[in-house]
C-alpha cells in the first residue's frame, strides 16, 4: 500500500483532520496534504517521529508490512507505546496541560528539542541589569 493512504488511514482511524495531526507534529497542514495526495514523502526524521506518534513501525508506514503482521508481531509492544507519560517522580505535580507538553517535545526533532529548551532558559533567566 502506498505511503499517502497509510497516513490518510492512519490520520482518520485516530479521528484527526490534517490541521490536528499538523498541529500535533508541530508541522505545517500543506505538509500533511501533500503526503496524502502523494505530491511528498516524509524526510526519515518525519518517519520516526510519525512512528513514535501513531504506535507503529518505519516498516509499516513504508508499505512493508500490514497491519495485520504488525498487530500479530507487535501487539503488546503497541499496547506499550498508547501509554500515559510515566515520569520518574511524582511530585513534580505537573498540569495536564504540562504533560502535554512535556509529550509533544518528545517527538519533537532533536534540533527543535534544543532550540525550545535554550529558548525556555533565556525567557526564565533571572533579569539583572546586565542582561536586558
Amino acid at each position: 500500500m502506498p505511503f499517502k493512504d497509510i497516513i490518510k488511514g492512519l490520520r482518520t482511524e485516530n479521528n484527526l483532520s490534517q490541521l490536528q495531526l499538523a498541529k500535533n507534529l508541530n508541522l505545517e497542514r500543506y505538509i500533511v496534504s501533500n503526503w496524502e495526495q502523494g505530491r511528498n514523502e516524509p524526510s526519515i526524521e518525519d518517519l520516526i517521529m510519525l512512528s513514535k506518534y501513531f504506535g507503529v513501525t518505519i516498516d509499516y508506514l513504508a508499505g512493508l508490512e500490514t497491519i495485520g503482521d504488525f498487530n500479530r508481531r507487535n501487539d503488546f509492544q503497541h499496547q506499550e507505546n498508547r501509554q500515559p507519560l510515566r515520569l520518574p517522580t511524582n511530585d513534580l505535580n505537573l498540569t495536564d496541560e504540562e504533560t502535554e507538553m512535556i509529550k509533544r517535545y518528545r517527538i519533537l526533532h532533536p534540533e527543535m528539542q534544543k532550540f525550545f529548551y535554550d529558548s525556555i532558559l533565556r525567557l526564565t533567566k533571572p533579569r539583572t541589569l546586565d542582561n536586558i
